[in-house]
């Protein structure tokens, strides 16, 4: 998964940025029920107790030569215990259609689906429960022959879902994530420093930029630890980083660090746009400095990111950036 983040160059180490799926539909080749596919896509990926999220169900029915409409598509997607069906926000269509049996069975009703075309419905729900998630899913199809959309083909054919939906959620006392997805705007962040931990990562954010077509803008916010970070010229051992859905404005994040193991007068940022946890920087010089927002409170065009406000208060500070979301419409890339 592809992580824009920011860093501090001097000696620190913190990250932002925005993070995007990048897995693409695929249309099946051949004929009949089984080139027909249901990818799952979950976000936010790392998200808070109490917070918001979104399934993304895409079923994409088979195509090639003599493939008619999918018919009578019904998607199911189950989720566990743990994350609540929020019917108010999600696609019209989709409900728990038997509580007393499938309490947990979230089912949307699509109908017919031409051939090669893809239907997307958007399961939200609220995490009440912490720990790792993966949310499956079937769809149950007729299929036609000879293009005609229905009649003569096989019947009440299943395509599971693959991917799954994949997501954390943290738990209350976490100090290094947090998530959430907003549907009127809001922001997130991380505990404010305290004891041993030293650095709080927030972001705020508005509305999604309507062509994504999603329920909700998705931000979450973390801090992972570099391994002999030292050696790769930062001071503070772990990296802010964000993942945040591309926004009809910028978001806002702030960055706090109470106290610095260092003195400093003066602190340049980085931006690291291709932050990976698995595969951190190997050393510091790999980011772009940030340079001010324009004097008129900002982003300068063609810059993703800009320092907006920074308080130092002796070895501690505040810093405030404007960022644009890049994480798009998650299952077709950024």
């Amino acid at each position: 998964m592809r992580r824009s983040s920011f860093r501090l160059s001097i000696a620190l180490i913190l990250g932002i940025g925005a993070c995007a799926a990048a897995l693409a539909f695929v249309s099946a080749s051949n004929a009949g029920s089984t080139g027909a596919t249901l990818k799952l896509f979950a976000h936010p990926q790392a998200l808070g107790i109490n917070g918001s999220g979104f399934v993304k169900a895409a079923y994409t029915a088979a195509a090639g030569a003599g493939t008619g409409s999918a018919t009578h598509v019904v998607i199911t997607v189950t989720l566990q215990t743990g994350l609540d069906f929020d019917a108010t926000h999600s696609s019209s269509g989709c409900s728990i259609a038997d509580s007393a049996n499938h309490p947990r069975d979230v089912v949307c009703t699509v109908g017919t689906v031409n051939a090669g075309a893809t239907a997307t419905r958007f399961i939200t729900f609220r995490a009440t429960a912490e720990g790792p998630y993966t949310i499956d899913g079937i769809a149950t199809q007729d299929n036609g022959t000879g293009g005609n959309g229905g009649g003569g083909g096989s019947v009440g054919q299943t395509t599971t879902a693959d991917p799954k939906g994949q997501l954390t959620v943290y738990a209350a006392t976490d100090t290094s994530n947090n998530g959430n997805c907003f549907f009127n705007g809001g922001s997130v962040q991380t505990p404010n420093p305290s004891g041993l931990d030293i650095q709080s990562t927030g972001a705020s954010v508005g509305k999604p930029d309507p062509s994504l077509g999603i329920p909700c803008a998705y931000a979450d916010v973390g801090e992972t630890a570099i391994p002999n970070f030292a050696n790769k010229g930062f001071n503070v051992p772990a990296i802010s980083h964000d993942n945040i859905a591309i926004l009809i404005g910028a978001a806002t994040i702030t960055i706090k660090l109470d106290p610095l193991p260092v003195t400093f007068n003066k602190i340049v940022w980085r931006y690291f746009p291709n932050f990976d946890p698995a595969s951190p920087p190997t050393n510091i010089s790999q980011g772009t400095i940030i340079g001010p927002c324009t004097s008129d409170g900002k982003l300068p065009t063609g810059s993703n990111v800009c320092l907006l406000l920074s308080v130092k208060s002796g070895n501690s500070g505040t810093w405030t950036f404007l960022q644009n979301g890049t994480g798009s419409d998650p299952g077709y890339g950024s």
